[in-house]
């Protein structure tokens, strides 16, 4: 039981830490008004794509290229690895607070959402009218189940 248990808990953290990568995407381009679809991930700098072995949430900022990009060595934002982490930790918090229900579901529909508003609005001082209007959707939703 504790097995399953922790494995549930690390796949829902490693869940976090992926959804917490593309909420950076997200609220990012969201600023540089790009698709959250293509290009592919890129260096700021010198454009280089980034492969998919340094795009691992958090891992890759700290162990693959130290928080440099591999092929200019321009300093990546520690935003990225925050982000991922922060997402991880709540999206375990609300597992760990109400298990494998709807209601999880939807709360981190709700976190997910709330952290790109707080990207955007720390970033430009800006919250985009989309997200606000999925944020209280969602929060409607939350709030009826």
């Amino acid at each position: 039981m504790i097995d399953e248990l922790l494995l549930i808990c690390f796949f829902v953290f490693i869940t976090g830490a992926c959804i917490g990568s593309f909420l950076n995407v997200v609220a990012l381009r969201a600023i540089s008004k790009e698709s959250i679809v293509f290009p592919s991930s890129k260096c700021p700098l010198c454009n280089e794509p980034i492969k998919w072995y340094d795009n691992i949430p958090v891992i890759s900022y700290l162990f693959t290229f130290k928080g440099k990009c591999r092929n200019c060595g321009e300093k990546v934002s520690i935003q990225y690895p925050i982000v991922e982490a922060l997402t991880a930790i709540l999206f375990l918090a609300v597992f760990l607070s109400f298990g494998v229900t709807f209601k999880t579901l939807l709360l981190c529909m709700l976190l997910s959402i709330s952290i790109v508003i707080i990207i955007t609005d720390i970033k430009k001082e800006y919250v985009f009218d989309v997200h606000s209007w999925i944020l209280i959707i969602f929060a409607i939703i939350t709030s009826l189940v």
